[in-house]
């Protein structure tokens, strides 16, 4: 009797499981980015990624996985696709290495295809002047660093490497134009690169030194306004150069410190520590007071600059501080920053910081995503756990 009603009761659930509809497998799209997009990258080592978030609801929209030590993503400005610099290797950290540049669909995020590159090219914490796109999104320069530096080429729009040329002691590489390139160089030169229509170089050369890499060291992390390149030195000065020409042109620097915030040990800080907003022609810079070498210390304020006639137009305390900055390009921006927050009451983040635990500090922290009104530093929102490793936001 038992049996029979087992039987009749498979029978019944095997009925209705038939009954049921079957669920075929989606694959959802994007719409079109709009300027309150911004990726986050997350993280150095093994098995990075990227998270796409909708700052206006504060939603994550996507992710994609970015291999080994990613170089962070390549967000051409046609959004034609999405590239991602990678490593990986045979026995997923051992064996043999392959360097890819990986294509993305914009509106699925699936891989397209992929090129292979040297494998040589920098791992190293993600940050601007690791790779740079052409003014015409055709090319894409990538720093090697074996510790030889060199710079790979890749065409993108016949998806193929095309060469890599020798930069020696020289990293940071800038797109200037659709043709034209620069790497800042350790003895305070740039080194300049003319291409062809197919990619191959056909000049190159070195500029005169225009910053004293001992006494003023400028940091890779330029930002681009007009036909100027504005890099931040780490005792308060802005170094722009012109870019209109093959070869770049050193402009006069300018301070973004007075003499009393320089001795009182105000510096930039961060990992990603400068980002500008050209339609205002505003300067942003993250900022904090821990003097000489504590520059990669997180920011606890950010400085407004006037790019023409250089005055600080506002100075924002941030709620949390921050490892990075970027600013969206809507009419009306949005700030927003890496934010390092942490689960223990103030009084124990004070004690843990007086008594040098500094990096016990970073071991507990979480990490969320800030995001500010441009104009009146106001906080709109947080977005927690945005990463678990915060380097490089990149508006899309």
């Amino acid at each position: 009797m038992l049996k029979i009603v087992a039987l009749a009761f498979f029978g019944l659930s095997f009925t209705a499981q038939a009954d049921l509809p079957v669920d075929l497998p989606i694959v959802e799209k994007l719409k079109k980015p709009n300027n309150a997009w911004v990726w986050v990258s997350d993280g150095t080592g093994d098995f990075s990624k990227s998270r796409l978030f909708d700052t206006t609801s504060g939603k994550m929209l996507g992710m994609l996985s970015t291999g080994y030590w990613s170089g962070g993503l390549v967000l051409p400005s046609h959004g034609r696709d999405i590239y991602a610099i990678q490593t990986h290797f045979s026995r997923s950290t051992r064996g043999q290495r392959t360097d890819i540049l990986a294509i993305y669909d914009p509106e699925t995020l699936l891989e397209k295809g992929e090129i292979e590159i040297p494998p040589r090219r920098m791992s190293a914490l993600i940050q601007k002047g690791l790779s740079s796109v052409t003014a015409d999104d055709n090319f894409l320069m990538v720093q090697n660093f074996t510790p030889a530096q060199s710079i790979s080429i890749i065409d993108l729009k016949n998806k193929r490497f095309v060469a890599e040329i020798e930069s020696p002691g020289c990293t940071g590489v800038y797109a200037n134009s659709s043709v034209t390139f620069s790497a800042i160089c350790g003895d305070g030169s740039l080194m300049w690169v003319q291409m062809d229509a197919t990619g191959n170089v056909i000049d190159k050369g070195f500029t005169d030194p225009f910053f004293d890499s001992y006494e003023d060291p400028v940091a890779a992390d330029g930002v681009r306004v007009d036909n100027q390149w504005l890099y931040a030195s780490h005792n308060g000065y802005v170094y722009p150069v012109d870019v209109s020409n093959v070869v770049p042109v050193a402009v006069e620097r300018w301070s973004f410190l007075t003499d009393q915030e320089r001795a009182d040990g105000w510096r930039f800080g961060g990992f990603n520590h400068i980002d500008a907003h050209p339609q205002s022609r505003r300067l942003f810079i993250l900022m904090q007071d821990g003097g000489e070498d504590s520059y990669e210390e997180p920011g606890k304020e950010v400085w407004v600059f006037n790019i023409d006639s250089h005055e600080r137009i506002a100075r924002f305390d941030l709620e949390h501080m921050a490892l990075g900055l970027e600013v969206s390009m809507e009419e009306e921006p949005h700030l927003y920053t890496s934010a390092v927050t942490f689960p223990i009451p103030t009084w124990a983040v004070v004690m843990l910081a007086v008594f040098g635990h500094e990096s016990s500090l970073m071991e507990i922290a979480d990490f969320g995503l800030d995001i500010y009104q441009a104009d009146t530093g106001k906080l709109e929102r947080t977005i927690e756990n945005a990463t678990s490793a915060p380097t490089l936001l990149q508006g899309w």
